[in-house]
């Protein structure tokens, strides 16, 4: 992929502009030119500028109050890209100390007077800022498995609320911006070696990325996650707020490097601590691991890792779980109705469901019905959570040591928040579709439910009759994951398992829109919906 230094100008002089514009093309710069505010704004949507050359005064001496360029410049200000873009001011006239203050707060990197400084001296100028300041590596080596490439990692990407679709200019746009992040990202760096990790439910994808360096070598693997740049800048100020201050040790998650171009934020976590380049996601890991070895990293994740957000859970209060559960996950009835009557196929009826593939005549509630109008209250415990604790999320090396990323929506919560989601995702998700039938699946939720009180989960290792080993695994798993979980709430005296059944109900009720899972998946996670409604009401 050809790479450029890009640079915008704009000017109201079309002559300035033209011999500029030749000038920089014969120094290697690709430089576009606009003469109005407005179009200037427009090329900003379209398409990200490395550098931008700003005229302050668009409409000559007749009108030296103008300050379009200033105008701009806040534009640029309010939209975050004054991050992705360096800026150079000029004029015609001696403004530079009007006009101080307002470069300091807008991080201008230059200002130049048109009649002093000739367009040799502004090359120098933008060689000096392209090499000092603009901190990205234009030949960075980037080394993708075969097969791979950024127009390819960048389809299902969520940007501006919709889905990257593949053979689409969208894509095409996408994949030269993630090019250039990667630049802004590894600018220290002469190569990097890229192994996709995962995709998050929020529409962002993962990277497992090794840095190279011209006189050091090889660096140690870091993690990129890249996405619109909304959410990694909302993940950024949630590890700041909730993530640095709590989680330490010598396996902790640190941010080293955000950067963004035009729709893409990116954001470059180090896993402290780490050994070797071997990391893999708990959803790799946990296909081929053990239980023994599952249970272990389960143990290490909330006894370790997460330890400090339940340590800070502070007294019992009472919690609207409904709001809790139906905000975070933006559950409505019209999304969940959708979702079963798009593509969700062998379920029968309205308000009592059958399924093609059990034996007839067992009928299920419908566990859609008022979704938003119900009420769970709970006295329970409210503290920080990581908020999306799917399989991509949780990160192991070789060591069997654990690292969170992704923390679009961490912040203060249910406390069983984190344990219900990854509950959910084990047994609807990595489960997988050819491991078991529904009716074995069936067979491992009314297993589960046979705990009347949370002190009572224990009792429930050897309640599953199977010889389904994949099966007999899940609940193992998930059994263990509810008495760490008892675990965090054990000082309640109420001892109610309620609250948790609660929110694997909602849980379940949101795993009904992830189209991307099989039908048997989907279908395991409306029946676990219904159990959990009856068990709830």
């Amino acid at each position: 992929m050809d790479r450029e230094f890009r640079i915008l100008i704009l000017d109201d002089d079309i002559d300035v502009c033209q011999s500029l514009e030749n000038f920089l093309a014969t120094e290697g710069y690709v430089a576009k030119s606009v003469h109005t505010l407005d179009d200037a704004w427009e090329c900003f949507k379209q398409d990200f500028h490395h550098l931008a050359i700003l005229d302050i005064n668009l409409r000559g001496r007749a009108d030296r109050e103008n300050e379009d360029g200033l105008v701009l410049l806040r534009r640029l200000d309010e939209g975050g890209l004054l991050s992705a873009t360096q800026i150079i001011m000029y004029s015609d006239y001696g403004n530079l100390q009007r006009y101080r203050e307002a470069f300091s707060r807008y991080h201008v990197e230059d200002f130049l007077e048109k009649d002093r400084h000739d367009a040799f001296e502004i090359v120098r100028t933008i060689q000096k800022i392209a090499t000092e300041k603009a901190q990205i590596n234009l030949d960075l080596n980037t080394r993708w498995p075969r097969g791979l490439s950024p127009s390819q990692l960048v389809v299902n990407l969520n940007i501006d609320d919709r889905r990257v679709k593949n053979k689409t200019p969208q894509q095409a746009q996408l994949a030269i911006e993630l090019d250039d992040l990667l630049c802004r990202l590894f600018y220290q760096s002469e190569s990097v070696l890229l192994k996709p990790l995962a995709f998050g439910h929020s529409g962002s994808a993962v990277m497992l990325a090794t840095p190279f360096f011209k006189k050091t070598g090889a660096g140690q693997p870091v993690v990129v996650k890249f996405g619109d740049h909304r959410q990694i800048d909302l993940e950024s100020k949630n590890y700041k707020e909730f993530v640095q201050p709590f989680i330490g040790g010598n396996h902790s998650t640190s941010v080293i490097e955000l950067r963004r171009s035009l729709h893409l934020g990116g954001i470059v976590y180090s896993l402290l601590g780490s050994v070797g380049n071997q990391v893999e996601s708990f959803s790799d890991f946990y296909a081929h691991a053990g239980v023994a070895d599952i249970k272990t990293l389960l143990q290490r994740l909330f006894h370790e890792t997460c330890k400090q957000w339940y340590a800070n859970r502070g007294v019992l209060q009472l919690l609207d779980l409904t709001d809790e559960y139906v905000r975070r996950l933006g559950l409505t009835n019209e999304r969940i109705e959708r979702a079963l009557a798009e593509g969700l196929k062998g379920v029968q009826g309205k308000r009592q469901l059958y399924f093609d593939s059990l034996p007839e005549g067992r009928a299920f509630t419908n566990p859609v019905a008022d979704v938003q109008r119900q009420e769970f209250l709970a006295s329970t415990y409210n503290c920080s959570t990581h908020g999306d604790l799917n399989g991509g999320n949780i990160l192991i090396d070789k060591e069997r040591h654990v690292w969170l990323i992704d923390f679009g929506l961490t912040g203060p919560g249910h406390i069983l928040r984190d344990f219900a989601e990854l509950d959910t995702v084990i047994r609807h998700q990595l489960l997988k579709e050819e491991e078991a039938t529904l009716e074995e699946r069936l067979a491992l939720e009314e297993a589960l439910t046979l705990a009347e009180r949370f002190s009572e989960v224990g009792n429930l290792s050897r309640r599953l009759q199977s010889e389904n080993a994949a099966l007999v695994k899940a609940y193992e798993t998930v059994v263990f994951l509810r008495q760490l979980a008892y675990q965090v709430v054990e000082s309640n005296p109420a001892d109610d398992v309620k609250e948790y059944n609660v929110a694997l109900y909602y849980y379940s009720l949101n795993a009904l829109r992830f189209y991307s899972w099989s039908q048997v998946q989907r279908q395991h996670a409306l029946i676990s919906a219904s159990i959990l409604y009856d068990l709830v009401n």
